[in-house]
This record gives C-alpha cells, sequence and structure tokens, in this order.
C-alpha cells in the first residue's frame, strides 16, 4: 500500500462478512499468490488508496534467475504485513 486504508474481508455462509486486516501505508497482501496458493480474501477500498502491484510472473522470473535476491525481497515483503 502506498497510501489510502483497504480492508480484506472474508464473507461468511450467511451473508455478512468479517473483517480480517486493514492495510495501511507500506503493508503487503497477497504474498500467498507468490507461491501459487489461493486467497480467500476480498479487497474493499476504505478510503482513495494507491497501491503498488508486482505481477506473479514477475517474482517467478526473480525466482528463477536469482533465488537468493527472491528469497531476501519476500523476506522483507513478510515483515512489512
Amino acid at each position: 500500500m502506498r497510501t489510502g486504508v483497504v480492508k480484506l474481508v472474508q464473507y461468511l455462509p450467511n451473508g455478512t462478512y468479517r473483517i480480517v486486516r486493514l492495510l495501511t501505508q507500506g503493508r503487503t497482501a497477497r504474498l500467498e499468490a507468490t507461491v501459487g496458493e489461493p486467497y480467500s480474501h476480498s479487497a474493499v477500498a476504505v478510503r482513495e488508496s494507491l497501491v503498488c502491484r508486482i505481477p506473479s510472473a514477475t517474482v517467478e522470473q526473480l525466482r528463477t534467475k536469482n533465488p537468493d535476491l527472491c528469497k531476501r525481497l519476500m523476506g522483507l515483503l513478510k515483515k512489512m504485513t
């Protein structure tokens, strides 16, 4: 997240939802996608937000060409969650 606030929600079988996490500036989400795991939350902007997206194909290229750098990057991103 560069700016704004986004809430991650999980929709429940009865049609309601629960807030799983709030993302604010500097936070990350969807790291599961980098290892092929499904993501079961929906993102809803609470206020106008600006996000930075890194395509999973780019992460996969980095993992193939420079696995040490990729591992360090993932470690840094996890600390930001």
